[in-house]
């Protein structure tokens, strides 16, 4: 079931990223499920199963995308392997932390995202960084005040079915 729960959230994690999330743009800044996602996987298990979870989401997105095979493959496993380092040199139940985390996450995430799936150039990254990238990073840090904790707590519910209904 712990599998199951795991791919249902990879799944919709790419599918709200790619479909919904339009809708809660603020001035172009539009918050990254995706890495909020793997963040929220990966302080609640470890660094290794949080790397896989990462490739997971990543290779659905490159799925989705696929004339840039392997790249948000490559951003999902960064993003789960720096939080799962990260996981043990913060207060990971901290919810300020926790939106540090995210934030810089998003923004390790965005040049993958800029400079491979939107066909972006060196010298136009910083001026995307400044008018988009830290907005998305903050927009994401506040989203994720409310969403990790909701993520951490569905994804744990009920691990082991054999032992859920004994106290």
């Amino acid at each position: 079931m712990g599998a199951i729960k795991l791919i249902i959230t990879a799944w919709l994690a790419v599918f709200l990223q790619s479909a919904a999330i339009h809708y809660l743009g603020v001035w172009g800044n539009m918050p990254d499920l995706i890495t909020l996602a793997v963040a929220g996987y990966t302080l609640r298990s470890g660094g290794a199963r949080g790397m896989a979870f990462g490739a997971l989401t990543g290779f659905l997105a490159d799925c989705y995308r696929p004339d840039t095979m392997g790249i948000l493959t490559l951003s999902g496993i960064t993003v789960g392997w720096l939080a799962g380092v990260l996981r043990e040199r913060i207060y990971r139940e901290h919810p300020l932390s926790q939106m540090v985390l995210a934030g810089g996450l998003v923004l390790i995430r965005q040049p993958f995202e800029f400079l491979g799936t939107a066909g972006g150039s060196l010298t136009a990254y910083p001026w995307f960084l400044i008018r988009h990238g830290l907005g998305s990073a903050l927009y994401t840090s506040l989203l994720a005040y409310w969403l990790l904790p909701l993520i951490s707590r569905w994804l744990q519910r009920n691990q082991n079915p054999r032992l859920s209904h004994k106290l």
